[in-house]
């Protein structure tokens, strides 16, 4: 009855939908895996996609709840991002140099934000996960995910704006509290939705342009 058994105290249902994304995303990468049949190369994919869907959807749900991403998830997240570049690369010196060069550059746009507002229009954790999408997805990849992050991200924010003067003027929001342009909204779920994205899907900017 959504309550806990021994103190009955109410459970959000926050922890079943987390729950089942995991399940959806941990069969996906295991589809795409082993779509050709049992590999190596397929094992090694499926067990790297399972750990960095559970530390980037850990960051998206903890960066809902508390408006911060925790330096030990976005650390782990961008060693984990380096290996997978530096593999990519074959583990070479020169790979590893690109691996860094493209995880600074895509982070380098939001870190200029950040320094510009002084932190106002932008969270330093938010600049951190960049670095490990640039790692994670190369420069191409990284440019088209952080893109796309911002896309999803004015897209569902002027939604949610657009809801809450609805709901106001409904008298439906609780304590008369809408959302408004001012209003703090957390960008990390959007980036680590739009990294996935291009990390299941390989959709790049420029491949979109192609198709429109």
């Amino acid at each position: 009855r959504g309550r806990c058994r021994s103190c009955g105290t109410r459970i959000s249902p926050q922890y079943a939908l987390v729950e089942v994304i995991f399940g959806i995303l941990f069969v996906a990468a295991a589809l795409v895996a082993f779509s050709s049949g049992i590999s190596p190369e397929g094992n090694l994919f499926v067990l790297y996609a399972w750990t960095a869907i559970f530390i980037l959807l850990s960051i998206a749900v903890y960066d809902i709840r508390h408006f911060i991403i925790p330096d030990g998830m976005v650390y782990t997240y961008i060693v984990l991002a380096f290996l997978w570049g530096l593999v990519g690369y074959g583990l070479t010196i020169s790979g590893a140099i690109m691996v860094v060069l493209s995880g600074f550059a895509v982070a380098f746009p939001l870190f200029l934000l950040w320094a510009l507002s002084k932190g106002r229009f932008m969270g330093f954790g938010d600049v951190k996960l960049a670095v490990g999408m640039g790692m994670m997805l190369g420069l191409l990849g990284g440019f088209s995910a952080l893109i796309f992050g911002i896309w999803l991200g004015a897209i569902v924010s002027v939604l949610a704006v657009l809801v809450g003067k609805i709901s106001t003027h409904l008298s439906l929001a609780r304590g008369g509290q809408r959302l408004t342009m001012k209003s703090e909204i957390p960008f990390g779920p959007f980036l680590v939705a739009a990294t996935l994205f291009v990390f299941f899907t390989h959709t790049t900017i420029l491949s979109l342009i192609e198709v429109l």
